[in-house]
């Protein structure tokens, strides 16, 4: 792998649906309809992304399979 893109650093979502922690995406989510503040939220993947970074690589998570 020679590169690693975060595509939206805040709440992003699909045409049609609320923003919502169901249905958007990004590494913090923005409670845009009901937080004044727009305070961000920092998402699970936050971790995961600042590991890419400190590492200067992405290195594979096995899970384990249900047959195992």
């Amino acid at each position: 792998m020679t590169g690693y893109l975060c595509w939206s650093l805040t709440s992003n979502r699909e045409w049609g649906h609320a923003f919502n922690h169901q249905t958007d995406f990004g590494l913090y989510h923005v409670a845009l309809e009901t937080d004044p503040d727009l305070k961000r939220v920092p998402s699970k993947e936050v971790g995961f992304y600042k590991d890419i970074i400190a590492a200067h690589a992405a290195h594979h998570r096995k899970e384990k399979s249900s047959d195992s």
